[in-house]
């Protein structure tokens, strides 16, 4: 079982998607609580 490149390269690409989702996620809840505490 060798890893290669291609495999190393899709799990960060998935990785960045992941975290920038979540970071929206994150983003759009802070966002709202913002407005209802205004």
């Amino acid at each position: 079982m060798t890893f290669g490149w291609e495999g190393l390269g899709f799990g960060a690409l998935q990785y960045t998607i992941l975290f920038a989702s979540c970071l929206t996620l994150v983003f759009a809840a802070f966002l709202e609580s913002k407005s209802v505490m205004n």
